[in-house]
């Protein structure tokens, strides 16, 4: 989920949280990240929270998230951060990101 760290990707994150879903949270801002980290993992026991920071306003950004995350099993993609293009990501160029 990017954008966690704020405004409505922040009340996203709880509410996947809350449904049972365990979280990839990402945004610029490390300290708030953490805090929403902490804050989840304590109410919700079950629930596990990765962090990582990144900024997507930068080029070849989301490719080098991507390639840190690859390897995890994601079910549901949140991309809550900025603004920009709109529709099914499978029919995003790969070289737009």
């Amino acid at each position: 989920m990017t954008g966690t760290s704020s405004g409505i990707g922040k009340a996203m994150g709880y509410k996947f949280a809350a449904e049972g879903f365990n979280l990839i949270i990402v945004a610029r801002h490390i300290e708030a990240l953490e805090h929403i980290k902490q804050d989840i993992e304590s109410k919700y026991l079950a629930i596990k929270v990765y962090v990582e920071t990144a900024d997507l306003s930068k080029d070849g950004s989301t490719k080098q998230l991507y390639e840190k995350l690859k390897s995890l099993q994601i079910d549901v993609l949140i991309n809550n951060a900025g603004f920009g293009d709109y529709g099914l990501s499978v029919g995003i160029d790969q070289g737009e990101l």
